[in-house]
Order: C-alpha cells, then sequence, then structure tokens
C-alpha cells in the first residue's frame, strides 16, 4: 500500500529477543512500537507491588502511543514473550513527518485515534456492570 511505503521511512527496525524489556512502567516515552512479530506481554506494578498482567500483545498491535502524545511517564512495562520485530515511530520523527508529510501523519493519527478509542471501550465493558 502507498501508505506503508511512505510510514517506513520514518520508522526504525529492531528484532529483541525473549524475556527483553521493551517498555519500562514509569518512565517517559518518546516513541512508540509496532509489533511486527512475536508477543509481548503487558503488566502493571500495582501500589501494594503485585503485579497485575493488562494483556498479551500479537503482530499489528501498537504500544507506548499514550506516552508519546500526552508526554505523561508509561502506565505499564512491556515484556517480549518471544523473540520480536518491532518497528519504532519517535516523537521528534512524528514531528518531522506532520510537517513533511501531513497525509501520511494524518492517516497514521487517525488510526491511532481509532485504537484509541477501541482500547477505551474495551475498558469500559469490562468495568461497567
Amino acid at each position: 500500500s502507498p501508505f506503508i511505503d511512505q510510514l517506513v521511512q520514518y520508522l526504525e527496525f529492531y528484532q529483541v529477543p525473549a524475556q527483553q524489556a521493551i517498555i519500562q512502567q514509569g518512565e517517559l516515552g518518546d516513541y512508540l512500537l509496532i509489533l511486527l512479530s512475536g508477543r509481548v506481554s503487558v503488566d502493571r506494578q500495582l501500589d501494594d507491588g503485585s503485579t497485575q498482567h493488562l494483556a498479551d500483545v500479537q503482530p499489528g498491535e501498537v504500544l507506548g502511543e499514550m506516552s508519546l502524545f500526552d508526554s505523561s511517564p508509561r502506565f505499564s512495562s512491556c515484556t517480549s514473550s518471544t523473540d520480536c520485530a518491532l518497528a519504532v515511530l519517535k516523537a521528534d520523527t512524528l514531528d518531522a513527518m506532520m510537517e513533511l508529510d501531513a497525509s501520511t501523519a494524518a492517516y497514521l493519527l487517525a488510526l491511532f485515534a481509532r485504537k484509541l478509542s477501541t482500547r477505551l471501550r474495551q475498558t469500559t465493558a469490562r468495568i461497567e456492570p
């Protein structure tokens, strides 16, 4: 797709072994990850010291986008469950994309908005009686 061809030039690609910390809860986030292959476990350290498992992430999912957009510390930690291939989009690269390639940036931001909306609906459904 033309969108993917355009997007690739803004991404950095990495291979990560199993059991590697990818995102640490509480750190400042200036990038997001797209899981290309493998599986990632998402967990949150609770105030009482226990760990809550939030999700097992499959290829095609995005991680870390909340901190990228709101500059808040990371909400949870992400660890590779298997060997993984990741694409990374840094905040400054996204800023440059918005300036230099507004149509690709707009398409990408619309995808993220839909993803966040879906997650919010799923979370709301879990907490409503």
